[in-house]
């Protein structure tokens, strides 16, 4: 019992310290289901690589 609780306490640390959770992927790329072409940089709201934005404003 008390070693589950060290492995689980340790895997936790790795992940905390590696900082490869899905919620600290600030630089990968990541599609937003508002509109097909909407990619999520950051906080930003951009064309995904390769899109452009149309003359509506829309990416394209």
């Amino acid at each position: 019992m008390l070693q589950s609780a060290w492995i689980s306490l340790l895997a936790f640390a790795e992940l905390a310290v590696s900082g490869k959770t899905e919620s600290n992927s600030f630089r990968e790329q990541r599609r937003a289901a508002i509109q097909p072409g909407l990619c999520r940089y950051g906080s930003q709201l951009e064309c995904c690589y390769g899109w452009k934005r149309n003359y509506k404003g829309q990416c394209e």
